[in-house]
């Protein structure tokens, strides 16, 4: 049987949100296939398929990848979701509803001052930067799939 040759990529433009809004991403260039989505550049599994891909409520920039499947899947054309959180927060409490919790995806999340956190992690990185405090309150997980970071250092 003869090696199968990969599909071209599609393309997708990363798009831009506000803190704690869904984004949706559409791959183009893919006319005879079908579009799978990631949420990490090898391997995984498929989070979701069609030219387009809508993320969850997300409170940083998280990286998707798209694929082309007709024959062969096709290398990952990465595109960002980029959240606008406006100026620098002095404080934010990530507390126990559904929009504050993390199941994949790479966030970054930072403040000046203190971040309070009472939500879950369940998957993804997550780095936790604050200027003086990352307080982690009765309530807080960081699961077994989870990557979890806090760190001193910040925004200005």
């Amino acid at each position: 049987e003869a090696p199968c040759t990969p599909d071209p990529a599609p393309s997708v433009s990363g798009v831009s949100i506000s803190i704690s809004q869904t984004g949706t991403l559409t791959a183009t260039g893919c006319t005879s296939g079908l579009v799978q989505w990631y949420d990490v550049a090898e391997g995984g599994t498929s989070i979701g398929s069609g030219a387009s891909f809508t993320s969850q409520a997300l409170l940083a920039n998280t990286t998707y990848y798209a694929t082309c499947t007709l024959n062969c899947e096709s290398s990952r054309t990465a595109a960002t979701i980029t959240v606008n959180s406006g100026d620098c927060v002095s404080n934010k409490t990530l507390g126990p509803d559904i929009a504050d919790n993390i199941s994949t995806g790479n966030h970054l999340i930072e403040t000046s001052d203190e971040i309070s956190a009472v939500n879950k992690l369940t998957g993804g990185t997550i780095t936790y930067s604050a200027g003086n405090k990352v307080e982690l309150n009765p309530g807080f997980t960081a699961g077994e799939g989870a990557v979890f970071i806090a760190e001193i250092g910040g925004c200005n």
